[in-house]
């Protein structure tokens, strides 16, 4: 006769942690992706980036992450674009190469606090 084992509630937590920090991940990206499909047709302005940092992002592998600031209907507004590096390495060398330029930013006309920048619109797109 086999021994009945307890059952613990508490052993599956790890798993459905895990699965939850995927399912965040899918939709965070699936809000990205579709943002950036509806900016084509945003109106654009010109804007400056004044900071970049490096970053280890989860699942992601690395990323420098670009702020930058534009106006819009006579009001300033700033935002912030992540762009994926190879490496530690290039995530450098993007930040290096990205602060105090200029970019072209879309921005939501009814809403002009929602940003993106677009790689089609980037002189050289976002190298790396």
């Amino acid at each position: 006769m086999k021994a009945l084992r307890e059952f613990d509630p508490l052993a599956g937590l790890p798993i459905l942690l895990e699965l939850a920090t995927l399912a965040a991940v899918a939709v965070t990206g699936t809000r990205a992706w579709l943002r950036r499909r509806k900016a084509v047709a945003w109106p654009s302005t010109q804007g400056a980036v004044h900071d970049c940092r490096t970053s280890r992002a989860k699942y992601r592998g690395w990323v420098c992450i670009l702020s930058y600031s534009y106006a819009a209907h006579g009001e300033y507004y700033s935002g912030s674009q992540a762009i994926k590096a190879r490496n530690e390495k290039k995530a450098d060398e993007l930040a290096l190469l990205w602060k105090g330029r200029s970019v072209i930013v879309r921005y939501n006309a009814s809403d002009p606090a929602l940003s993106v920048l677009l790689k089609d619109d980037q002189v050289g797109g976002f190298e790396n």
